[in-house]
């Protein structure tokens, strides 16, 4: 029987693998016949990180152009920035960086980070000509999330050059960690469990995860340190689940775990956290020993070889701070180059379990500058960990998890303590991107969870069978989130801008101009959301950013609902992406929230991003926003209200005329909806004298248009008539604006109306008066 799927309840002797066994060509053969699944798993996983990458416009990573800043400052210079610089101290008032200081020498914030993932891209790109980064890289700083660039054309040219190629380089060498970081997953989950079904599902959880493939697509250290922590806990899991018959295989791998924890360290300073898991795996060999050697010697033996490796690798940049900078972390200068993002005040415990929600959201999807899966993804992400946490119990019941497994739980433990430090003090960090070297934790605990609900025989085929899942999930990605928020802007073609309705157009006082707007519906129950499509061009350049803010105002004036956005084309770009006399199509959601059916007008303005925010004015007005829609909001109906005067009046279209009532001078008609009118029409009333002329008009619209109404609505149109009170009759109905054709008009009887217009003779009808 292959042991990679024997139980997991065999002894603790046949689970341990001594420390050397058989030769290396020997093993290698051994894995090529029985780990093919991770072969596929990490070949697809390259092919998708490859694709993201493309996906992704240069620079457009969280913070992806800060981090190139320092790997082309270490090319240029062969050295580690100054953390001294000046620039460091401006950033305490403001991001400030190359493109805004216009100085190529200038550093960002990440100097402070440790150097490794830096120093090793900067060799890879040492002879790229890099000189034309100041002009391709470019950041909109009137948003925190904002996304600053698109797929320029030099993008799309192949061979890619310059900055543009030393950007792909080092893409693909983040792609080769994120790989790396999968295979040693793999490995991890495999020395634990001895089952092949429960580390190819561990490693497959990793390598397609959505925010993992991405992390491995763009310039970030963030996948160098989980790289570095998952091959830490990989070799501490194999020292536990090892024995050691003599004591040089031991010093070897105790050397060679605090060299691991020595490379994660240089890659971010969250890897010190990995000497915990690191000195539980020497005291767990120590304490399983004991009987054959002494439990003391092996710990300080096994620390010593520890901390040497360490220092070793690792401990030259702590000496260097110490050296430079009065501190073996340069906390000064990490804390001056951060203070932009410091919080006003530390967050509180119960602020950090707030968190929760976000850190559960950028676990799977979050992919920066705002480009995330939809809520209801989440929650089907959040219910599956749900799932996966109640089968780690049925697990543990069952004793199918591993003592070492506590290795990965004080790893994890200790990368969210530092995190949460870190997340009290400091802005924009609520993002499990900070939480990268315990990827390898969750997914070991979430495969062994999701396979616990079935019986063992059962576990290979549901590994492949969620990993498969789990890749078109990952392929479908792109498709649903990145490639829509970083396309081509929708620009309309000029035959298509032509077509669109000349009514309705509004100018703002900024440059821009709405051209059209229109509804998917304009009807929308309480509690839902109307979509709109608003139509906008420039019409001059622009060098201030706007935000826009739609908001639905019922006839009382009341709000009943408001969104505020700053998109633009689709996304949040810097003003001087906006093409003139361009026309652009943006769709748009507005909530909306009644207690009773009501009509609401949808108002547009534009504001400055910028403190203090000036309002924009509507051209040729002091308004500062525009109605540029109508909606009815459906909800509880008013109870019916009965006229004094009862008539009965059909009009074409589903239009009926129930009666009237006069009341000190102002008339109201009570219409009732039979049908839904497909058009808008206005009202007509003539004041007749007793010689049958008309002395008195009203025309207009009813409160609620005519195209709003639904079978059953009633709708009380109270109108003020000239010589009202002067008048011997009336006469009424209904006609097209455009064309001034009237509604046909009908008696009880069916006798048509002369000219199609209800005769109201006045003089026994009851007024209010003499109710």
């Amino acid at each position: 029987m292959d042991n990679a799927n024997q139980p997991h309840s065999a002894p603790a002797a046949q689970r341990e693998k001594p420390a050397v066994e058989g030769s290396g060509f020997g093993r290698i053969a051994r894995a090529a016949r029985t780990s093919w699944p991770i072969a596929v798993i990490a070949g697809v996983f390259a092919a998708l990180s490859i694709f993201y990458g493309f996906a992704t416009p240069l620079f457009e990573g969280i913070d992806e152009g800060y981090h190139f800043n320092i790997i082309n400052y270490i090319a240029n210079h062969h050295a580690l920035p100054d953390l001294n610089s000046r620039y460091i101290g401006e950033m305490a008032s403001s991001r400030a960086i190359v493109m805004e200081l216009g100085d190529p020498d200038a550093i960002s914030h990440e100097a402070t980070q440790p150097p490794l993932y830096y120093m090793a891209s900067a060799v890879l790109v040492s002879g790229v000509n890099r000189s034309d980064f100041q002009s391709v890289f470019r950041t909109n700083f009137d948003f925190v999330n904002g996304i600053a660039n698109f797929h320029p054309p030099a993008e799309s040219v192949f061979p890619p050059a310059n900055t543009y190629l030393a950007m792909r380089i080092i893409r693909l060498f983040s792609t080769l960690l994120g790989a790396l970081t999968v295979l040693f997953t793999y490995g991890a989950a495999k020395q634990l469990f001895h089952r092949a079904d429960v580390a190819a599902l561990a490693a497959a959880l990793t390598a397609f995860n959505p925010k993992f493939i991405h992390l491995s697509s763009v310039v970030t250290n963030d996948i160098a340190v989980a790289c570095a922590a998952t091959l830490t806990l990989w070799v501490a899991v194999r020292m536990a689940t090892s024995r050691y018959p003599g004591m040089r295989p031991f010093i070897r791998h105790a050397f060679a775990l605090g060299a691991c924890v020595g490379l994660t360290a240089l890659t971010k300073y969250s890897g010190l956290a990995m000497l915990a898991p690191a000195g539980l795996a020497i005291l767990w060999v120590a304490i399983k020993q004991r009987r054959t050697q002494s439990a003391l010697r092996l710990t300080v033996i096994g620390s010593a070889a520890l901390g040497a490796g360490f220092l070793l690798v690792g401990g030259w940049l702590f000496a260097h701070n110490w050296l430079s900078y009065g501190n073996p972390l340069a906390w000064d200068q990490v804390q001056a180059a951060n203070a932009f993002t410091r919080r006003p005040a530390a967050l509180t415990p119960g602020q950090v379990i707030g968190t929760i929600p976000a850190l559960l959201q950028t676990y799977w999807g979050y992919f920066g500058n705002g480009v995330q899966f939809p809520p209801s993804v989440d929650i089907a992400n959040t219910a599956l960990l749900i799932v996966a946490a109640i089968g780690v119990v049925i697990a543990l019941r069952r004793r199918l998890i591993p003592a070492e497994i506590a290795i990965l739980l004080v790893a994890a433990l200790g990368v969210i303590a530092t995190f949460i430090e870190w997340m009290r003090l400091y802005t924009v960090t609520e993002n499990s991107r900070l939480l990268a070297p315990m990827f390898v934790t969750t997914s070991a605990l979430i495969s062994v969870g999701l396979l616990a609900w079935l019986p063992r025989r059962w576990w290979p085929r549901a590994s492949g069978l969620i990993t498969a899942g789990c890749i078109v999930w990952a392929g479908l990605t792109p498709w649903a989130a990145l490639l829509p928020s970083y396309g081509a802007p929708p620009y309309l073609t000029p035959a298509q801008a032509q077509a669109l309705p000349g009514s309705g157009r509004v100018s703002y006082a900024n440059g821009i101009e709405l051209v059209s707007a229109s509804l998917q519906t304009n009807r929308v129950d309480s509690g839902g959301a109307v979509d709109l499509t608003l139509y906008w061009r420039a019409t001059r350049p622009l060098t201030v950013t706007y935000d826009l803010v739609l908001q639905a105002i019922g006839p009382d004036g009341a709000s009943l609902g408001r969104v505020t956005t700053a998109q633009f084309i689709g996304r949040q770009f810097v003003a001087a992406d906006w093409q003139l006399d361009q026309v652009a199509a943006i769709n748009y959601r507005l909530p909306i929230s009644a207690a009773h059916q009501t009509v609401a007008a949808i108002y547009a303005g534009w504001y400055e991003h910028r403190p203090p925010n000036a309002l924009v004015r509507v051209t040729g007005s002091d308004a500062v926003s525009a109605p540029i829609a109508q909606i009815k909001v459906r909800a509880a109906r008013p109870p019916d209200a009965q006229p004094d005067n009862a008539l009965a009046a059909q009009f074409s279209d589903g239009i009926n005329l129930e009666g009237y009532s006069i009341c000190r001078g102002t008339l109201s008609i009570f219409w009732r909806a039979t049908g839904t009118p497909h058009k808008t029409y206005t009202v007509f009333i003539h004041a007749l004298g007793k010689d049958g002329q008309m002395i008195g008009q009203s025309d207009g619209m009813p409160p609620t248009p005519t195209d709003l109404w639904d079978s059953g609505d009633q709708t009380i149109d109270v109108r003020q008539v000239d010589h009202l009170q002067d008048a011997a009759a009336l006469e009424l109905g209904l006609y097209e604006a455009g064309s001034g054709q009237r509604l046909s008009a009908q008696q009880p009887d069916g006798a048509p109306w002369p000219d199609n217009a209800v005769r109201i003779p006045l003089g026994a009808q009851k007024t209010c008066a003499n109710q």
